[in-house]
Formats: structure tokens, C-alpha cells, sequence
């Protein structure tokens, strides 16, 4: 147990990342149980450790732990947060609490014994939270970290510092919005770097290795995260691993789960649990009919990866460009809002149809269709219902 305190202290004093996450601003410090969901690679034990140091407690009032660490296979998480709040811990910070069984009875224990003691944990976005031996809902606060938006890219790795803007601003003001952006940069010379490598925090790292190492953060996702929150077996892991290569080939990809289902050699129903699986790991995103339900069971109308990002990580050919930019609206604006499938154009937002494309997109595809928006790449300004692809960036 010394060890856990030990690793702990020295977390407040080793060096850490100065760029903070929008969310850390969006904290609930005054909830007794924070819920951190999200990605690998999303930044979320950096989220929580830079929490850690904001609270300036001393290091026997602040403990981080994480559930990965050999002391948990002996030992009992409710025992340990015992042994800290009886000797005046304050604040216990648990890292991915899905590698450890039995987490969501062991939190609803901590949370009802400890009334003093303030529990912020990170979880994959894959586990859910509600629906564990213990339902949480009542308990924690639970915040969703998303992949890095544009805007987040140009904090991180330029220091262009901007105000997230909501859609109904973005649609009225996007002329007003680009000249302001234009002032201080060319958004297009980076935003084609934003696409092939902006996703994920460790392009601070650099971008020599980086789709290197979101392949094998990939790998970690279905190898160490699914099994453990899933109870999946090695079979599964292999199914998962190749139709995520078939998506990655095709997207946007019209599901034909027959299809899938011999290409797999398994059931149509498991095909549906599988996409499922992948999309609460973040790593497809489904786009669905408006009148829909969201149950697994319910067939997507098209599937594209979760990022475009992943995109480059995964498929080896060349890449389709208009996929790429649809994918990139898809990413940022379901971010925030709810994006569903539109039958004569791309997505439907807030009832608003929105069509992608290139500079030369015409509104022939959506020309009977009242209000709709023309999103188009490789602009700098837009004109009333042209709007710019790399805005919708900002959104987050």
C-alpha cells in the first residue's frame, strides 16, 4: 500500500502538459463522484492529474491510483479508500476503473460510507456506467471527453486561442467568425494536418510515429478495454479487429449485415452487437434514421470511423477525401449535437439539412430542400448558405 502513496505524491510533482482540455473548465468540483468517460488517447488521466494539482492539497489529501496496478489483483479498492479517508484523505482519484471487477459496487460503497470524501474516476468510453452490478446514475456526475476538436489542435499545438461557438452562432455569423479567424492565421494550411493526425493529444509527441501509435492504441482498446468491460473472448477480439478493417475500407459504409455475416462467419445478430461494441468504444460513429430507435438492434443507415484520424491509423489505400471531410462534420458537430441521416443530403442537424463537399459543390443535390446548407472544404469564407468545412472545428 506504501507504493500506491509513494506513485501518488510523485504525481504532484512530475512535469505535466500545460494544455488543458476545454472540459477542464467544465469540472463539477462540487460533486462528490465525477465520472470521466472517453477514448484512449483522449487525455484523460492528464485531465485528471492536472485536477489533481489545481486543488493544492497536500499529497496525504490527494490520492491518485490506478486500477491497473498489481496491488488490486490482492487487494480491495473499498478497503483502501477506507485506510485514506480515516486518515484525512479528502480527494481520491481512481484511473481506469474498468480494469477492475466489481468497480461499480465498490464505488457505491465508497460513495454512501464517505460523505466527505470527493471520488473522481476515469473509465473507457465503452463501459457503461449506468448499467453496472450498481447503477451509478443517482451517484456520479458522469462528463464525456471527445477526441481533440479543431479549435483544440490550434490551442495545442499553435497557442491560437479561440471561444468555442455554438451551431446557431456558427450558421448566422460564419462570415463575421472567418474573418476573425483569418486575422490570425490561414486555417486551411493547418487544418489538413488537423485531419490526417489532430485527434488525439500525443501529436505534441510528434506526427513521425503518430499513426504508429494510434494503431496500437487501437489494439489496446480491443484487446485490453472490450475484454475487460465486455468479457469478450479472443474470437471476438479477431471478428472486432477485421470488421473494423472492412469499415475502415469502405466508409461511409451502407451496412448489409447479411453481408458482414458471412464475411465475419457469424450471426447477423452478433454483427449488431460487434458495430455496437465499436461505437461505444469510439471508435465508429453510427448515423441513424430520425424516426429510429438507438437499440443495437436497429441497422445504421451509413457507419464511418469515429475520426479521420483513424481513418489514416487503419486503412492502407488512399484515402477518399470526401469521406474524410464528411467525417470530419460528423465528429464535431455530434460532439454537442444530436446528427442524423438525410435522405437528400448528408446530415440533418437541429431539422437543417447539410450537404459536403468540395469547392466546386453545387446546391443540385439539395435545391428543393428549404434552408439547407452547403458545407464546402478548401474555402476560407462562405456566402449566406455556404458555409466552410473547418469552422464546424470550432464548435467544441
Amino acid at each position: 500500500m506504501n507504493s500506491l502513496f509513494e506513485i501518488s505524491a510523485n504525481k504532484l510533482v512530475e512535469p505535466i502538459s500545460v494544455f488543458k482540455r476545454s472540459m477542464f473548465d467544465q469540472l463539477p468540483l462540487d460533486q462528490r463522484m465525477v465520472a470521466l468517460k472517453g477514448a484512449r488517447g483522449t487525455g484523460k488521466t492528464t485531465l485528471m492529474l492536472q485536477y489533481m494539482r489545481s486543488l493544492q492539497l497536500d499529497s496525504n489529501k490527494v490520492l491518485f491510483i490506478s486500477m491497473d496496478d498489481i496491488y488490486f489483483s490482492q487487494n480491495r479498492l473499498l478497503d483502501l479508500a477506507d485506510y485514506f479517508y480515516k486518515r484525512g484523505g479528502k480527494v481520491l482519484l481512481i484511473d481506469e476503473v474498468h480494469k477492475y471487477p466489481g468497480w461499480s459496487v465498490e464505488l457505491k460503497n465508497i460513495y454512501d460510507r464517505y460523505s466527505l470524501l470527493q471520488v473522481v474516476f476515469t473509465s473507457s468510453s465503452a463501459l457503461a456506467i449506468h448499467s453496472g452490478e450498481a447503477d451509478l446514475s443517482r451517484r456520479a456526475v458522469i462528463m464525456e471527453l471527445k477526441e481533440l476538436s479543431f479549435r483544440e489542435y490550434l490551442d495545442l499545438e499553435y497557442q491560437i486561442k479561440m471561444d468555442p461557438v455554438n451551431l446557431d452562432y456558427l450558421l448566422e455569423n460564419h462570415l463575421q467568425i472567418s474573418a476573425q479567424v483569418c486575422q490570425k492565421m490561414r486555417p486551411l494550411e493547418k487544418f489538413e494536418d488537423y485531419l490526417k493526425f489532430g485527434a488525439y493529444p500525443f501529436v505534441r509527441e510528434g506526427k513521425t510515429y503518430l499513426l504508429k501509435k494510434l494503431a496500437a492504441t487501437i489494439n489496446q482498446v480491443l484487446e485490453s478495454d472490450l475484454p475487460a468491460i465486455d468479457h469478450i473472448t479472443y474470437a471476438t477480439v479477431v471478428r472486432l479487429k477485421k470488421l473494423l478493417f472492412i469499415l475502415a475500407e469502405t466508409c461511409p459504409f451502407k451496412p448489409n449485415i447479411s453481408t458482414l455475416s458471412q464475411q465475419l462467419e457469424t450471426t447477423r445478430d452478433k454483427v449488431l452487437r460487434y458495430l455496437n461494441q465499436l461505437e461505444r468504444a469510439d471508435l465508429l460513429l453510427a448515423l441513424r434514421s430520425q424516426k429510429s430507435g438507438d437499440s443495437y438492434l436497429t441497422k445504421p443507415e451509413k457507419i464511418y470511423l469515429h475520426n479521420p484520424s483513424l481513418m489514416y491509423a487503419i486503412n492502407q489505400r488512399e484515402i477518399n477525401k470526401g469521406t474524410v471531410r464528411e467525417t470530419f462534420f460528423l465528429s464535431q458537430v455530434s460532439a454537442s449535437y444530436p446528427v442524423f441521416f438525410a435522405p437528400d443530403g448528408d446530415f440533418m442537424v437541429n431539422n437543417t439539412v447539410f450537404e459536403i463537399g468540395g469547392n466546386n459543390k453545387t446546391r443540385k443535390q439539395v435545391s428543393q430542400i428549404a434552408g439547407a446548407i452547403i458545407v464546402k472544404d478548401d474555402i476560407e469564407f462562405g456566402s449566406e448558405n455556404t458555409i466552410p468545412l473547418w469552422l464546424f472545428g470550432l464548435m467544441y
